[in-house]
C-alpha cells in the first residue's frame, strides 16, 4: 500500500449541491416521481442504497416537512428504481 498524504485545504463538497445536480427533490410536489434505470443486480443495491440515504439525507436537512417512498419495481419498466414524493 502507498503512503498516505495528508493534504491541507481541500474544500468539502457541499451536500445540498450534490442532491439538487443528481436528483430534482426540492422541485418535486406531492404525488410526482421520477424512475432511474440500472442494469446490473449490483448496480440495482448500490442505486437502491443510494437512493434511500440520499432522500432521507435530503428530509433531514433540508425540507423536513417532505417525504419519500423509494421502490425497486415498476411495472412498464421493471429494471429501474421509482422515487415517490408521498408528503
Amino acid at each position: 500500500m502507498s503512503k498516505l498524504v495528508i493534504e491541507k485545504g481541500v474544500p468539502i463538497p457541499k451536500l445540498e449541491e450534490k442532491i439538487r445536480r443528481e436528483y430534482p427533490l426540492r422541485e418535486m410536489e406531492i404525488g410526482d416521481s421520477f424512475k432511474v434505470e440500472y442494469t446490473t443486480k449490483i448496480e440495482e443495491e448500490k442505486l437502491y442504497h443510494s437512493l434511500q440515504t440520499t432522500t432521507s439525507r435530503h428530509t433531514r436537512l433540508h425540507e423536513t416537512d417532505k417525504r419519500f417512498l423509494v421502490k425497486k419495481y415498476d411495472k412498464e419498466f421493471p429494471k429501474c428504481i421509482r422515487v415517490w414524493r408521498t408528503n
